[in-house]
C-alpha cells in the first residue's frame, strides 16, 4: 500500500445551474495513509465527500436552491468514485466496487 493524495472533483450534473455554466466543481483534497485500514480509509474518503457536498449545498456557486438531498448525494457519490479512482490504491478501488 502506498500513502497518497489527490484533488477529486465533482460537478452537481442535475442542477439546472450546470447547464447554464453557471456552477463552480466541488472539490476536496483525499489522501490514503498506508498506517490505517483499508476500511478505515474509505470511510474517512466518505465522510469528507459528505461534509464537502454537504457545506457545497449551502453555496450558491455550487447547487441552486432547488437542488435536492439527491443532488447532495450524486455530489457525494462523485467525489468518493473520484478519489478512489485517482489514488489507484487496488484495495481501495476492490472495496468501493463491492459497495456501489
Amino acid at each position: 500500500m502506498k500513502t497518497g493524495l489527490v484533488l477529486a472533483t465533482a460537478l452537481a450534473f442535475c442542477a439546472p445551474a450546470a447547464f447554464a455554466g453557471e456552477i463552480a466543481p466541488v472539490k476536496a483534497e483525499f489522501k490514503f495513509e498506508s498506517s490505517r485500514s483499508t476500511e478505515a480509509n474509505y470511510e474517512t474518503i466518505q465522510a469528507k465527500a459528505s461534509s464537502v457536498c454537504r457545506d457545497a449545498s449551502r453555496r450558491s456557486d455550487t447547487f441552486t436552491r432547488n437542488d435536492t438531498a439527491e443532488t447532495v448525494a450524486n455530489c457525494k457519490s462523485d467525489l468518493v468514485e473520484a478519489a478512489v479512482k485517482a489514488l489507484g490504491v487496488d484495495e481501495l478501488s476492490d472495496m468501493h466496487a463491492a459497495r456501489s
